[in-house]
């Protein structure tokens, strides 16, 4: 997609963005917010778990779990699905 026109200005994007599947969706969707909720969260979760081996703390590996745990949601929201999450990560 150009986004800009034969002068060289901004034409803008019809205030869309895409998901992972290619679907066009308006920004303010609820899922770009929670996509971005969740990517919020993985980073302080990568914060904490740079913290927590850095001391060599026993949570180290249950912060990354849990990193890719979210990670999968996050796609699965992006992919905007309508499936269950499997029953692993909900304990």
């Amino acid at each position: 997609m150009n986004l800009y026109s034969r002068d060289g200005r901004r034409e803008g994007d019809n205030g869309t963005s895409k998901t992972i599947t290619g679907e066009a969706l308006p920004k303010d969707s609820p899922i770009f917010s929670a996509i971005g909720a969740a990517e919020e969260l993985l980073s302080y979760i990568g914060l904490a778990r740079e913290y927590a081996n850095e001391s060599e703390h026993e949570y180290t590996d249950k912060l990354k779990r849990i990193q890719t745990i979210i990670i999968d949601i996050s796609t699965a929201i992006s992919r905007n699905s309508k499936v269950a999450i499997p029953p692993v990560y909900t304990k």
